[in-house]
């Protein structure tokens, strides 16, 4: 496919800054890799001057694999693509004197931090009901991103509760990663910064070394890497942002739209191209899409547009229920792949939060609909992988003080929590990690022989682990390090399912260090580095769904595309999703709107949306209203499924009537629930009913007087 006009010129592009406002499917990593291609074999730039950014490890590797399939370009093509965490984590293991760490550091990753959260706040006598640790977590995040210390977010606390106990929390956390020479993701692109203000001579080493910079998804940057990218292109100004900021939809984690919109006043006299010919949806998709986001203040003004005109029109329906509307869809999409229009891969469900997910997994189960869900537990994030990880870290990082807690006694080698209380306090007590504490409770009073010898056994064991690291490449390390912990034999001696499948994801690990050994040659701590980081990323789940609908948040959805997509919750309150504190927030609801318009720009052929009059939501049902983004949809690109939308009325089950398998009743004490099974008929039909609040119980139909629900 040839490059269009726009395209061509956003390739064509030489020196000075740049930004490319890239819609919806418009071909932009083409233009990313094409501009590369043409900086090194038009214009004699050096492979190595040129620094390409994005946000994902899977979306960096497609990068790079299609610079490398370019034609003309060298066998040997060092361009610099990279993840902003992993482009960060390079330079501050080159420059770890600079940054005063160590050069084994360790890089702790979402589900380490939320951990040391917890630790930190029992330490301090918090009470995790009241004070939330993922809250706490995600506002220290947002704090760093701000280059806000611990000191200064006190002081910006003012009368706040919440985030004075923040800023305590903080100033312990922060004090527990220096001991154990740790880093936080966070950390790896904020001592970067600050290392680039602080050391003139080492941000000039960089300035030099990537003279070109392309950044992808720009409107996802946070003040963090917004302002690294500034320091490392203010000497030669040849930086090209590529972005939609009608796509911006990462607020929550910190993402300021502003970054892009600002940008021209970032660099004056900046060249900016519109990508708006769009490659993937229908005109009708288009259009519709259009139209919603001109209801946003904040904003580029663009019109996409496509040589696939008409189409067929947005299928759209609020239903009576959140069943009927899951029931609606799954008709839907078995009609489409009988009809032999599509395959089940090909179809995707978008709901705006994860809670709405049951209802269709179980619709969807009933009426035998291969489906699976985006974003469960990935790979990297099972405990088997953790564990290896710990052993990684605390052979390259014996002063990892979290690694050693969580595989002290993994497999159980008789080291209990008395035993772990009693290494703490001597290692408080000296002022040093636990590691070296454990190294000094031979010949303790403190414990008994046999805990002596347990924790010297375990002492050995980390020393033979450094000890075969430093000649051994990883993956014989860790053929090593499973035999020596025994973590393996464990496993196959447990006869349980459980531990099979446990083996399984060791097995799985082996085969990936083995690989990693092949491709990239690097050493253990290039493989921690890789672990790190790929395992802080959420699991995208679509490799591996061949022959399944895919089912998955709106925001899980940003950079794929399906030929049939159904969006459903759409209902005010759950999309747009308005807490109460949001409700007046314009900027908050133009992300809403925003992330409408990524939902519905990933269908490339046909596009249903849907609500519910009725939903059962935090332990009730609620009666719903259609959102607001619905009526914005201009009329000429819809059609309605059905002639009546309003909600049905509740019956009341009669008791000579049948009951049925699933049904969703109410009873006037226990409240709602679903019929699990059903013994005999009529008044004395005994039914067994899982309550939603009060689990199973039996009761008999004609003693009850049950509403029906759906």
């Amino acid at each position: 496919m040839k490059l269009n006009p726009q395209q061509m010129e956003a390739v064509n592009h030489t020196t000075g800054p740049a930004l490319i406002l890239a819609g919806a499917g418009s071909g932009k990593t083409r233009v990313i890799v094409h501009r590369i291609a043409r900086l090194i074999t038009e214009y004699g730039i050096p492979p190595r001057q040129i620094l390409a950014v994005t946000f994902t490890n899977k979306a960096a590797s497609e990068m790079r694999e299609r610079i490398l399939a370019m034609p003309d370009l060298p066998e040997s093509c060092p361009v610099m693509i990279s993840t902003f965490h992993s482009l960060c984590a390079r330079l501050l293991r080159w420059e770890h004197t600079y940054a005063g760490l160590m050069p084994g550091f360790t890089i702790c990753d979402d589900t380490e931090q939320l951990a040391r959260i917890k630790r930190v706040m029992v330490d301090l006598h918090m009470s995790t009901d009241h004070l939330k640790p993922r809250e706490v977590l995600t506002a220290i995040s947002h704090a760093k991103n701000r280059f806000l210390t611990p000191e200064t977010l006190k002081r910006e606390a003012g009368k706040n509760v919440f985030m004075q106990a923040t800023a305590q929390v903080y100033q312990a956390y922060e004090d527990g990663l220096r001991a154990d020479q740790t880093v936080d993701f966070d950390d790896l692109i904020v001592r970067i910064v600050r290392l680039f203000r602080d050391e003139p001579v080492v941000l000039e080493k960089y300035q030099e070394r990537f003279r070109y910079i392309l950044i992808d998804e720009y409107q996802d940057t946070n003040p963090a890497q917004y302002e690294l990218i500034n320091l490392l292109g203010r000497r030669y100004r040849n930086v090209m942002v590529v972005g939609d900021d009608d796509q911006s939809i990462y607020r929550w984690r910190g993402a300021e739209v502003s970054n892009i919109l600002n940008f021209p006043n970032d660099y004056p006299g900046a060249r900016i191209i519109k990508l708006e010919q769009n490659y993937r949806s229908t005109g009708v998709i288009l259009a519709a899409a259009s139209e919603l986001m001109r209801h946003n203040t904040i904003r580029t003004p663009k019109t996409l547009w496509t040589e696939r005109s008409g189409g067929t029109k947005i299928g759209v329906e609020t239903w009576p229920t959140d069943r009927e509307e899951a029931e609606a869809a799954a008709r839907e999409i078995r009609s489409l792949v009988n009809d032999g229009y599509v395959e089940w891969q090909d179809v995707a469900v978008f709901y705006r939060t994860n809670a709405q997910s049951r209802i269709i997994e179980e619709v969807f189960t009933k009426e035998r609909l291969p489906h699976r869900v985006v974003g469960n537990i990935s790979f990297f994030k099972r405990k088997e992988v953790k564990d290896i990880l710990a052993y990684i870290r605390l052979t390259l990082n014996p002063s990892d003080s979290s690694a050693m807690m969580r595989v002290i006694n993994v497999p159980r080698r008789g080291i209990g929590k008395t035993t772990v209380q009693v290494i703490q306090s001597v290692a408080t007590e000296r002022g040093v990690d636990l590691f070296t504490a454990a190294e000094t409770m031979t010949g303790s009073e403190r414990l008994a022989n046999h805990k002596q010898q347990a924790v010297a056994g375990f002492v050995e064991l980390v020393h033979d682990l450094i000890r075969h690291e430093r000649n051994h490449p990883p993956d014989e390390f860790m053929t090593y390090c499973l035999e020596r912990t025994a973590y393996r034999d464990v496993l196959q001696h447990d006869a349980s399912s459980e531990a099979a499948a446990s083996l399984e994801i060791v097995d799985e690990f082996m085969n990936m260090v083995g690989d990693f050994a092949q491709r990239v040659k690097g050493s253990l701590t290039d493989f921690a580095d890789y672990l790190s980081l790929v395992s802080g990323e959420e699991d995208d789940g679509v490799e591996g769904s061949q022959s399944m609908v895919s089912l998955m948040t709106l925001h899980n959805a940003k950079g794929l595309e399906f030929r049939v997509v159904f969006m459903t919750g759409l209902e005010e309150g759950l999309c747009p999703l308005l807490r109460a504190a949001e409700r007046d927030s314009i900027d908050h609801l133009e992300e809403e709107r925003r992330l409408v318009y990524v939902g519905m720009t990933r269908a490339m052929e046909r596009l249903f949306m849907f609500g519910a009059g009725r939903r059962f939501l935090h332990g009730q049902v609620s009666e719903q209203v259609p959102s607001r983004f619905l009526s914005e949809l201009p009329v000429q690109y819809t059609e309605r499924l059905r002639r009546s939308t309003k909600p049905a009325s509740p019956q009341l089950i009669q008791s000579n009537k049948e009951y049925e398998i699933g049904q969703r009743i109410r009873h006037a004490s226990l409240g709602t629930g679903t019929i699990l099974h059903v013994a005999g008929s009529g008044p004395k039909a005994k039914l067994l009913i899982h309550f939603d609040r009060f689990g199973r119980k039996k009761i008999q139909a004609g003693l009850a007087n049950l509403t029906r629900l759906h």
